[in-house]
């Protein structure tokens, strides 16, 4: 492993090579070299309590006026392997990995699961490294700063109804209201199509196998028309 150009991407100096070794060592690489016998899935176990007990730490300590359905949306959009899988991309963790050739010719490398999974254990190879306050100091820099407060200044956490939701209760003192325009296929396999509208007038409508997807849809593009000045309310 590069030790150097790790310690540069991560900010961490890096002691027990050993432990960062397996950080970095997916469950494929074990048949590739018999003299490892163990992957970064345990870490990757640890590191994740970790990450959510720093995000939730940080919510309480910092954002007091927010609900508890908030922290939980929040952490759940942070600790999501979509947003960790960012995280490690921009750290350009893929490059460090130990990967099967089988894994490797699928492009194992830019995988989001498995660089989400990377980036768990590596906190958590920092942590029984280091401490808990590196691995604090570690999330607040690569994850905290640069995506958790973005989303709570913008609510971007929160569901596309519910900005829409907010934006007619802050501008217009009224609620739109969502109506089943369609139904399609059979009993198991519906989609629906439902339009949002308000007073009367069909703002968007969405697709969906349920109900609330096709809603969530509706408001989605409502949303993106109203941020682009496509509707007069």
């Amino acid at each position: 492993m590069k030790t150097k150009e790790l310690e540069e991407k991560i900010g961490v100096k890096i002691e027990d090579k050993q432990l960062f070794s397996k950080a970095f060592t997916h469950r494929s690489y074990l048949n590739e070299d018999p003299k490892i016998n163990e992957s970064n899935e345990k870490l990757e176990f640890l590191g994740d309590s970790i990450i959510s007990f720093v995000v939730a730490n940080y919510l309480f300590r910092n954002y007091p006026n927010l609900s508890e359905g908030d922290y939980t949306d929040i952490r759940a959009h942070l600790v999501s392997g979509e947003t960790l899988g960012k995280v490690a991309k921009n750290l350009k963790l893929g490059k460090f990995l130990k990967l099967s050739k089988g894994e490797e010719k699928v492009g194992g490398r830019e995988k989001t699961s498995i660089l989400a999974d990377t980036y768990e254990a590596l906190v958590g190879a920092i942590f029984l490294q280091s401490g808990l306050k590196s691995a604090e100091e570690f999330v607040k820099r690569t994850l905290i700063n640069p995506y958790l407060l973005p989303m709570v200044k913008n609510k971007t956490y929160l569901s596309p109804k519910t900005l829409l939701q907010e934006y007619f209760q802050k501008q217009k003192h009224q609620l739109p209201k969502y109506e089943i325009l369609k139904t399609e296929g059979p009993e198991h396999k519906k989609v629906y199509t439902i339009g949002v509208f308000f007073d009367q007038k069909k703002l968007a409508e969405g697709k969906g196998r349920s109900k609330k997807k096709a809603e969530e849809k509706a408001a989605e593009k409502a949303l993106e028309k109203i941020k682009s000045n496509q509707l007069e309310i």
